[in-house]
């Protein structure tokens, strides 16, 4: 059986299910034996309650239906037939109601479940069922009132061991408890054998035998082992082999119980049962209740470990990444005077100087030098200096084709980019570096043997993050998100790898630095995004990663084609800087341009130079950290004192710069510079 919208095949044959088992109660002859059976104990009353809570009401009317015709061919009045299918359908419809009212679960995994049961199903909802069904006998079978009491006690009875014996295990049986009889098939085996053999010794016994009630509650350490080691499944089964002996053997006659027509025989077996039936329930219950809690307790230690390792890791990133930004920022400021003294070097050697390679070397070591720094910065989460709308897919796209050239042979490699996807708001070189990392990081985990390296991109439901799987601090901000995901079917990592290739220079490769997972952190950080990972050893490993979508257009090839910059810049200029080295230097590249330069050493003297040559000055170069009044600071009063200056922030820092140039729309120059690039930022803000 199993939830959900029973099919008409499914409910027929639990009504006929229902009518076998109820005919062969009231006919054991079919059987052999000659006995009583329905005295005892009526089983249709479980598999109901089991059929209710497994299909839903539905299979109600059916078991009706069955009802009837079963009281019928068994030889009893259409009278009383629909008053026992009345009966039946009462019983079973306040069972189901109390226990998905009371929220039972299907497994009875709690204590307060089989109270539920064995209270309201079993107690209250039989005995509601009883009193109808006895009530028809009254009515249309002449059933002496004097006598309405005892019948309906028996008849509630017979009706509430049904259901403590069948149910359970029927709803055991139709679910999930054969996973632990699958782990230890032999020891199930041997237990079930052992408690049938013992209730049939007890119960075949002959009645005068003295011994024999003193060793009714032998088979209760059986019981108990069954329950703790097979749960429910175990309990019901144990439950109904020994039961079973027990009601055939009393009704035959046999065993502690006989005299099967004396209610007191009838009364002590079915508190036998009850008692049996209650005790292992209720064992399997605690016990799965307190694994279960213990499980939640172990879960939510590994949900706190997890929590304290990423809030160590980012404080360590926090910490590691103002010591970054603070010595890229001052790097960045010492290769300025080396760059742009060695260009301008470079410009006044003419011919086949000897020093001509010297410089060039100079320029070339500088450049990694800054290059290093930009690392540095990502890793800091602050290294986006060039903003605007990015298209994901195409970054996806073009590195994957760049990098597929250098995947080791046999390496596969699958892109999908979804149509219409938005673009994000953020660097696009910064972005196509995260991407190439993921990508090489890919290729490297497959150890060059033959694998998949699968590349997608578009939009992603909030709802679909897994919050176990981000490495990043924090969920991606807005309801409209967009992904790149690099998956490969290489090694996987093992939880400690996973917990540290994060971690700046930490690698397992045998070369590189490391550095490069750890700038995609920052990186991604920085766009208002997160990271998932998820990762299994020898199965490879999926990175997402997650940003926020703009409302903005993303711009056609056309307008992205850059307008040429020219060589000579006829205009004033105001050089704010407070380091005398690139002031020079920066002063010494405008100056070959063709530009007039104004020097102001920090914001409070560049406001007294703009009061004094403001209507000369086209453009205002500004450095951002500077002592007495910062770069923000002086932007703001140069905005009062005329709000249509032009000014470009220049920085090695783009973190206060971001929210500068998203609110005041001032260009970003990042340092370090070189003297081509000065002259395009300031070609553009004098052209535009």
């Amino acid at each position: 059986m199993t939830e959900g919208r029973p099919s008409p095949k499914v409910l027929a044959a639990v009504a006929l299910t229902y009518m076998a088992v109820g005919l062969t109660t009231l006919h054991p002859g079919f059987l052999g034996l000659d006995a009583q059976l329905e005295t005892v104990v009526w089983l249709g009353s479980g598999l109901t309650l089991a059929a209710a809570l497994r299909l839903g009401p539905m299979v109600l009317p059916w078991i009706f239906v069955a009802e009837i015709l079963t009281t019928l061919l068994a030889g009893d009045s259409i009278g009383h037939a629909l008053g026992s299918g009345f009966g039946n359908l009462i019983e079973g419809g306040l069972a189901l109601w109390f226990m998905r009212g009371m929220r039972v679960s299907l497994t009875l995994g709690r204590v307060r479940d089989v109270i539920v049961l064995m209270v309201m199903a079993a107690g209250v909802s039989a005995l509601v069922g009883a009193a109808v069904s006895t009530g028809s006998l009254v009515v249309f079978e002449g059933l002496p009132t004097s006598s309405f009491m005892r019948i309906w006690m028996l008849w509630w009875l017979t009706h509430a061991n049904g259901m403590l014996l069948v149910t359970p295990f029927l709803l055991a049986a139709f679910g999930n408890g054969f996973v632990r009889v699958r782990k230890q098939p032999t020891e199930a085996i041997f237990l079930g054998f052992m408690i049938f053999a013992v209730g049939v010794v007890l119960f075949t016994a002959q009645p005068t035998d003295p011994t024999v009630r003193r060793l009714l509650y032998v088979p209760f350490p059986l019981l108990l082992w069954a329950s703790f080691r097979f749960r429910l499944l175990g309990a019901a089964t144990a439950n109904l082999l020994l039961s079973f002996p027990a009601m055939v053997g009393t009704a035959l006659d046999w065993g502690p119980f006989a005299a099967p027509e004396t209610n007191d025989a009838l009364v002590q077996l079915w508190i036998f049962i009850a008692v049996n039936a209650v005790t292992a329930l209720l064992v399997a219950g605690v016990v799965e209740e307190r694994e279960r809690e213990i499980e939640a307790r172990l879960a939510a230690e590994e949900e706190r470990r997890h929590l304290n390792n990423k809030i160590q890791r980012a404080q360590r990133t926090e910490s590691l990444g103002l010591l970054a930004g603070g010595i890229a920022h001052d790097f960045n400021n010492l290769l300025v005077t080396i760059m742009g003294n060695a260009e301008l070097a470079e410009r006044k050697l003419t011919g086949d100087h000897p020093a001509g390679d010297s410089v060039a070397e100079i320029m070339r070591a500088s450049q990694r030098a800054a290059d290093l720094c930009r690392q540095m910065l990502a890793f800091a989460g602050r290294g986006r200096v060039s903003n605007g709308v990015v298209d994901v897919g195409e970054v996806a796209s073009e590195m994957s084709e760049l990098l597929s050239v250098s995947f080791s042979e046999g390496t596969r490699l699958e892109v999908e980019i979804e149509d219409g996807t938005p673009g994000v708001w953020g660097d696009v070189t910064q972005l196509r570096r995260v991407v190439l990392n993921l990508l090489t990081n890919a290729n490297d985990a497959l150890r060059g043997d033959p694998g998949l390296i699968r590349v997608t991109s578009g939009r992603l439901d909030p709802a679909d993050i897994r919050g176990m799987d981000l490495v990043t601090d924090a969920s991606p901000r807005g309801k409209d998100l967009v992904h790149i995901t690099v998956e490969d079917t290489g090694c996987g990592m093992d939880p400690e790898i996973r917990d540290r290739i994060f971690e700046p220079f930490y690698t397992t490769r045998k070369m590189g630095r490391g550095l490069g997972l750890a700038a995609v952190i920052g990186i991604v950080g920085a766009h208002g995004g997160g990271l998932e990972l998820k990762s299994v050893p020898g199965e490879g490993a999926r990175f997402r990663i997650i940003l926020p979508a703009t409302k903005r257009p993303i711009p056609t090839r056309e307008s992205q084609i850059e307008r040429g910059v020219d060589l000579v810049i006829d205009g004033t200029v105001l050089l704010v800087e407070d380091e005398p080295s690139v002031r020079e230097v920066v002063a010494e590249m405008l100056s070959q341009t063709g530009a007039k330069v104004l020097l102001a050493e920090d914001g409070a003297q560049a406001v007294e130079v703009y009061r004094a040559h403001g209507a000369t000055i086209d453009v205002v170069l500004m450095d951002l950290a500077m002592p007495r009044m910062n770069g923000f600071e002086a932007l703001q009063v140069l905005r009062e004192i005329s709000p249509d200056v032009r000014v470009i922030l220049s920085t090695g820092n783009a973190d206060e710069a971001e929210e500068i140039q998203d609110e005041w729309n001032v260009p970003v120059l990042p340092k370090p510079y070189r003297s081509d690039e000065l002259r395009r930022v300031l070609n553009q803000v004098l052209m535009g």
